[in-house]
């Protein structure tokens, strides 16, 4: 455990009928390192970290660094043996690439509602895998990209606001049902992207926020909250940076997914997401690191940037003056085609530029053309509903522009 000012800290769980007295840990490092070993602790039994501050409050939080966490609405961490987990994939591993030259169509879903059974209730990611695949080849996809899946504690936030960056989530089934879905969808040849959000985390008390009195993760500044009412990572501490960094290679490691899209990369570059208020160095830096550690161990996995800023550079390497990623969402290109096709052909041979603008500045990165969950969120309307004309009118844009989409270079 990583705590520099916590006072005192103790492992309670069901190993230990939760008394704070018992397995006291011991620091190993000045720098703020705790460690215990507790004998007789059994896969599944649920624990807490029991944390006196700097603050002289005593606070029960959930470990950050577990590998399971209880369903939201109960705050334990539960052990897992992550020996155990296995995904069979070799031989698609030893094969992919980063997609450089060949095509790559993208499904994006959310696993709480892609389908559910009859009474409501969700299938578990393995079961998932079984019912998407069928689809996913008939339409052609080449990869799924899945909202979050660490572990997060409010159904309303879809995993980006996260508290366990080592924990698949529990609504689903847990890790060893996550690596049935993986293998599954490999041996369908079809690659596994994972969204990271690395820009803020919960408020929730038994997670990261004053994890030991003091601010660990977090800003300690007029900086610490984000727009979203969460709390930002401060980017520029090297713990900060090695938890998130370490979060990405176990997920590679175990899980052996094939690419991580980095969420609000804007906010990461600036202050707040507000060019305005000037870049945020600490925080570049460990996109930079991040990226060049993730290309030198695992070369074959995509690294994906949503940016809608105007920073230049975000699919360069750090050599020349770069973010290190090897893709980009075009919002540009996103924001431009639909206020196209929401428009009356008869007021479209004004607007032309909306099509042919994307060409303009097209190679300056690699970009992905997006049309993602953040299109339709907040009642902004389906896709279909942002056609023009009547019903079989919006029909036809639809099957238009989704046309354009695949032969846009």
């Amino acid at each position: 455990c990583y705590a520099p000012m916590a006072k005192q800290i103790s492992v309670i769980g069901d190993f230990n009928n939760w008394d704070g007295s018992q397995n006291i840990m011991q620091k190993v490092d000045y720098r703020g390192l705790f460690e215990c070993f507790i004998p007789g602790a059994k896969e599944f039994q649920k624990y807490k970290l029991h944390i006196l501050g700097c603050d002289n409050f005593i606070k029960d939080k959930q470990d950050p660094f577990a590998f399971c966490n209880e369903v939201r609405g109960e705050t334990c961490s539960i052990l897992l043996d992550i020996d155990q987990i296995h995904v069979d994939d070799a031989e698609f591993v030893s094969k992919r690439d980063r997609n450089f030259d060949r095509p790559v169509s993208i499904y994006e879903f959310h696993m709480g509602t892609f389908k559910r059974r009859a009474d409501g209730s969700c299938y578990n990611y393995s079961e998932l895998a079984d019912i998407m695949i069928p689809y996913l080849k008939k339409m052609g996809y080449t990869h799924v990209e899945a909202l979050p899946v660490t572990s997060y504690p409010n159904d309303a936030s879809w995993g980006y606001q996260t508290l366990g960056f080592y924990a698949i989530d529990t609504r689903w089934g847990n890790a060893y049902d996550f690596a049935q879905f993986v293998e599954k969808m490999h041996r369908a040849n079809i690659g596994v992207i994972m969204d990271f959000v690395p820009v803020h985390f919960a408020l929730d008390p038994y997670g990261l926020e004053k994890f030991d009195g003091s601010c660990v993760f977090e800003y300690s500044n007029e900086h610490e909250f984000s727009q979203w009412g969460t709390k930002n990572f401060d980017l520029g501490k090297d713990p900060v940076r090695s938890f998130l960094i370490s979060s990405l290679t176990y997920m590679e490691d175990k899980f052996h997914v094939d690419g991580f899209r980095f969420d609000a990369v804007s906010n990461i570059i600036y202050w707040d997401g507000n060019a305005d208020k000037g870049e945020n160095g600490g925080a570049v830096e460990f996109v930079k690191r991040a990226n060049g550690y993730m290309h030198a161990l695992y070369p074959s996995v995509m690294m994906i940037a949503e940016d809608s800023s105007a920073y230049g550079h975000v699919t360069r390497g750090q050599f020349d003056d770069g973010l290190g990623f090897d893709y980009k969402w075009d919002l540009g290109w996103m924001n431009d085609t639909l206020k196209y096709y929401g428009k009356d052909p008869v007021y479209r041979k004004y607007c032309h530029n909306q099509l042919t603008f994307s060409m303009a500045y097209f190679y300056s990165e690699n970009f992905m053309l997006s049309l993602s969950h953040d299109e339709v969120v907040h009642m902004k309307g389906t896709i279909l509903n942002k056609m023009w004309g009547d019903y079989d009118n919006k029909f036809a844009n639809v099957r238009n522009l989704y046309a354009y989409q695949f032969a846009h270079p």
